[in-house]
């Protein structure tokens, strides 16, 4: 979070009337509501950012100095909005400030302080201090005498701000008072530096504090950190230095300050040898490979681990290659790439690696698209770069030249809100669009996610009609909402997605972890602050799926987050993660929501037409189940589930085996005393699903199937032994030093990873996966078409969308010879063989190519690699589709003008292994034998004597492959025969449950 170098909003001060817009931008202005102690109370601001932040971007946020009380993204760049201040907190006047904020860039543009007031019954009768001429360093004690005038026990909080300008406190207790009672409170607080300033207490008149011997002639300090830093051109192969100047002013202490400047995943350089002003010379190690690169530079307060200011450094490493023009498109659609157009000159006599990072604004470190490419020797280059940008007027940067415009459109409206049954809203209800992440739609209380206050109730039916731009193909819908059931127009202006769906409460953590930190949290910790009533519709690609069966299918989910949800080809799953505070606002044990709509195309991969044939899991344990079947042939399940986090997982149900068992829900978890102990405990926890699915029926007839039949199944059968089964990145197993780091997947479905200070005595592995994780990276595939010109040189890797039946790397494990101090890669797969490359089947007779993967490794040589392994995973389908044994899977280089062939081994499952001595274009291949052209039109037997016989991942293959968890999967899918006459009816609706 950046408090510092920010245009100074307009101060509010308190007052019962509502703020006026400001007339000038970048303006707040905020007023506040006396608090009541035990309830929350409103921050109003007023604001104006025209022309600052483009109106998707613009985030305004509630803070005390440290902790964030509350934030709200309005979508538009004026108006007037309510900040909520939580009722949690103690009596007491305190400072809070609202900052706005640039997401796209993670910059501040404004500022506004203001003094939220406490009706609270104690009273400072007064304070007084030891000193106010202290010398720099020396403690000063505050004391204030604090009275309760009620006949009731009071809880207060004192704070003593260093400044009248200070938002943070210097220092803060909270006390206890009896009835009617009266104490005594001391604060120590001191000053690093010679200054006038004037201390208060809470919302005290102040008192001038002068320090050292200026004897008041100080300004009083300044408001806000600050930190800058100019542009540095470094020659490849080559360290460099450049000046940072900055000003910790008085939100900070120099014994507490830190400069460091860092990139993505390392710190590169560090002084904590502050004065509270100054100009300091920072290090930049060598660059091993040119391009335009942006780095931070911040000042962090190291006793709270917070960044106070921070700023952008561009960094232009060159050699012989420079950008001679930057062409980027004239429209685009966010989040949906396109391509950047970018010319390359290499005025040497050898091939030179650049790396083309695209930013779509001067102040952001994330790029919007980025490529690894190696421009040949005396060649003048055109790359193709695709980007995704963000909505609004974006400018093209390379670095810090820019190079145009880009008129950004939504990739989503809504065209309708129509309240169907239930409790209406008496309140007007407001929209959102989010296209930062995954696409998702919500409706509003105004800013606020709550609906609560509108009316509503879980009862409350709405429809919502959604245009999504034909970037956006809508293949799975996640939803914070209850009895969903959706369906899809396809129209020659976009599509028409139609929603139906009910507002579910769900419990909320304010300052949350990650999905993957979340077991870190302590049982104290892990509690929900606040409960909400959401109705939020996200949309996740056709594209971005792990496999394609999965279109058209839904999960409903009370989750505060959740992940992609990914099919492991090993077990044949499907399998999502999801998290939430395990404990409610009420204390109580939180039971968790999952409902899901299988579509029948899955269920037709899976060879279930009963649904007594499915099964699920959740945190690893068998769940008892609730199954619906649908005319369209789809099946409904919801399924007993418990947070705080966990994986719930789908698959086929081999067994066959519906019969219950009293002891099956998680009696071996944390929460086996009072969750899920018999099965009638189960049936009452089902009563909601049973319920909601009846609801869904009778209340949106033009939108929901006909329920023809339920069932309950539960599976019992619970194998901890299995767990190394259900992973699904089987990376061979490493010994010695490993330093790990997970590559970045990029716009145009290639990923690349950045390891810094790389030593000869350590393994490198770089994890990759051929599907993103995380629908931020999730974007539509854009082909190459663009005329680059009739002697232009194209080097991309034509069609390098990671489609889920193509091959794809996994993983690449390194040792050098020799240290390096930046080693980068860049991965891309391709059904096409690269411009420039003969394909696989012109040297060779008995090998035909099903796929190529292009591998690029700077900072390093081949000479210098000690030994490298690639992991990569070859989809079922494609063996499956050809009969072809996973013995037959080869892995060849390109190299010296031939193709070699490298030596393979089957990990198990979708997976194998290759050693190679160096990296180029690879190709990987099946027997010719086993890829001939075959008889199209195979009979029915025939083709169910072939999906029997196909090959399967036994435990022992599983086990012997030294499985190491991952949070992604392999893409792909099995043959699909069973129900090819439902796929019709399916593609025509879709459904969820």
């Amino acid at each position: 979070m950046i408090l510092a170098s920010l245009p100074a909003g307009i101060i509010g001060v308190a007052s019962a009337e509502t703020p006026t817009v400001p007339p000038e931008s970048p303006g707040l202005n905020v007023t506040t509501e006396t608090r009541t102690v035990g309830s929350t109370s409103n921050v109003t601001v007023a604001y104006n950012l025209t022309g600052e932040i483009d109106a998707a971007d613009v985030r305004l946020e509630l803070w005390n100095g440290t902790t964030r009380y509350n934030q709200s993204a309005p979508g538009q760049t004026e108006g007037t909005l309510n900040l909520t201040v939580p009722a949690s907190l103690p009596g007491g006047d305190h400072r809070v400030r609202v900052i706005a904020m640039n997401t796209s860039t993670l910059t501040s543009n404004a500022s506004a302080a203001a003094v939220v007031e406490t009706n609270s019954p104690v009273v400072i009768e007064d304070y007084n201090l030891s000193t106010t001429t202290p010398a720099t360093g020396e403690e000063v004690t505050v004391n204030v005498t604090l009275n309760n005038t009620v006949g009731s026990q009071q809880n207060f909080s004192t704070r003593v701000y260093k400044s009248d300008s200070a938002i943070a406190d210097a220092n803060n207790t909270t006390v206890s008072l009896t009835a009617n009672g009266q104490t005594h409170v001391e604060l120590n607080v001191s000053y690093s530096s010679d200054s006038t300033n004037n201390l208060t207490v809470n919302d005290e008149p102040s008192t001038e504090v002068t320090v050292g011997d200026s004897g008041g002639s100080g300004s009083g300090g300044s408001t806000y950190t600050s930190v800058s830093a100019g542009n540095v051109t470094l020659p490849v192969g080559q360290s460099g230095t450049f000046d940072v100047t900055y000003d910790l002013g008085d939100e900070i202490d120099t014994a507490d300050a830190k400069l460091e400047v860092s990139n993505f995943t390392t710190t590169l350089d560090t002084n904590t040898s502050l004065v509270d002003n100054d100009t300091v010379q920072m290090s930049l190690p060598k660059q091993s490979m040119a391009g335009d690169k942006r780095l931070q530079v911040a000042v962090r307060n190291t006793s709270s681990d917070f960044v106070v200011a921070q700023s952008v450094l561009n960094v232009s490493v060159r050699g012989n290659v420079t950008v001679e023009s930057v062409t980027p498109p004239t429209t685009a659609v966010a989040s949906a790439a396109k391509n950047v157009s970018v010319t390359l000159n290499n005025t040497g006599s050898s091939s030179e690696s650049f790396e083309i990072s695209v930013f779509d604004d001067a102040t952001s470190r994330f790029p919007v698209g980025s490529k690894f490419v190696s421009v040949p020797g005396n060649t003048k280059t055109i790359y193709n770069v695709s980007a995704s940008y963000s909505e609004g007027t974006r400018t093209t940067y390379l670095g810090n030249e820019s190079y145009g415009t880009t008129t950004v459109y939504p990739a989503a409206t809504v065209d309708s809100v129509t309240h169907v049954s239930g409790p209406a809203n008496n309140t007007a209800l407001s929209t959102s669009v989010d296209s930062g992440g995954m696409l998702t739609v919500e409706l509003r209380n105004g800013t606020d996610q709550d609906l609560a206050p509108t009316g509503l109730t879980e009862s409350s039916r709405f429809e919502v009609v959604v245009h999504l731009n034909h970037s956006v193909d809508p293949g799975l819908v996640i939803a914070n909402a209850r009895n969903v059931s959706w369906s899809v127009q396809n129209t020659s202006e976009h599509y028409v997605v139609t929603i139906a769906a009910q507002p579910l409460e769900s419990q909320f953590m304010a300052n949350a972890p990650s999905l993957d930190n979340w077991d870190s949290l302590s049982d104290s910790e892990d509690k929900a602050d606040d409960k909400l009533l959401w109705y939020s519709i996200s949309f996740i690609d056709e594209d971005a799926l792990y496999n394609q069966n999965m279109t058209n299918m839904t999960i409903a989910t009370d989750a505060q987050t959740f992940g992609s949800p990914r099919y492991d080809e090993a077990n044949d799953s499907i399998n999502i993660e999801l998290a939430a505070p395990h404990y409610t606002v009420s204390d109580t044990q939180n039971d968790g929501i999952y409902q899901a709509t299988i579509p029948s195309t899955m269920l037709g991969q899976w060879g279930v037409s009963n649904p007594d044939n499915l099964t699920g899991t959740y945190q690893g344990q068998s769940r008892s189940i609730t199954t619906t079947s649908n005319d369209d042939g789809s099946i409904d399940i919801s399924m007993n589930i418990h947070y705080s986090s966990g994986e719930v997982s789908l698959s086929p149900d081999a067994s066959g085996d519906d019969t219950s068992s009293s002891g099956d829900d998680d009696t071996s978890s944390d929460d086996s005393s009072t969750d899920d102990t018999s099965s009638s405990s189960d049936s009452d926890d089902d009563d909601d699903s049973s319920t909601d699915s009846t609801d869904d029926s009778t209340t949106d007839d033009s939108t929901d199937d006909t329920t023809t039949e339920t069932t309950t199944t539960d599976d019992a059968e619970t194998n901890e032994s299995d767990d190394a089964s259900n992973e699904t990145d089987l990376l061979p197993e490493l010994t010695g030093e490993v330093k790990e780091v997970a590559a970045i997947q990029n716009t145009d479905g290639s990923s690349s990873a950045v390891v810094e200070n790389v030593t000869a005595n350590e393994t490198v592995r770089i994890r990759l996966s051929n599907k993103s994780t995380d629908a931020q990276n999730a974007t539509s595939n854009t082909s190459v078409s663009d005329d680059i010109g009739e002697n232009a040189t194209e080097n991309d890797s034509a069609g390098a969308t990671n489609a889920s039946d193509r091959p794809a790397v996994n993983g690449l494990d390194l040792n050098l010879r020799n240290d390096t101090d930046s080693l980068g890669v860049n991965v891309s797969d391709s059904d096409t063989v690269p411009d420039g490359t003969p394909e696989l089947e012109s040297q060779s007779d008995d090998a035909e190519a099903v796929g190529y993967l292009s591998i690029d490794v700077s900072g390093t040589t081949d000479d210098d690699i000690e030994n490298a392994t690639i992991t990569f995973s070859v989809p079922a389908a494609k063996l499956a589709a050809t009969n072809t044994s996973s013995d037959d899977v080869t892995l060849h280089r390109y190299h010296d003008g031939e193709w070699q062939t490298l030596e393979t081994t089957h990990l198990g499952g979708d997976r194998y292994a290759a050693e190679t001595p160096g990296f180029s274009v690879f190709a990987v291949s099946m027997k010719k034998s086993m890829t001939a052209d075959t008889d199209t039109k195979t009979t029915a037997a025939e083709t169910t004597a072939t999906e029997e016989s196909t090959p399967q991942s036994s435990e022992t293959e599983t086990a012997s492959a030294s499985p190491t968890k991952t949070s992604t999967g392999a893409p792909g899918f099995g043959a699909l025969v069973t129900f090819a006459a439902l796929l019709a009816v399916a593609v025509l609706a879709r459904r969820r449950a």
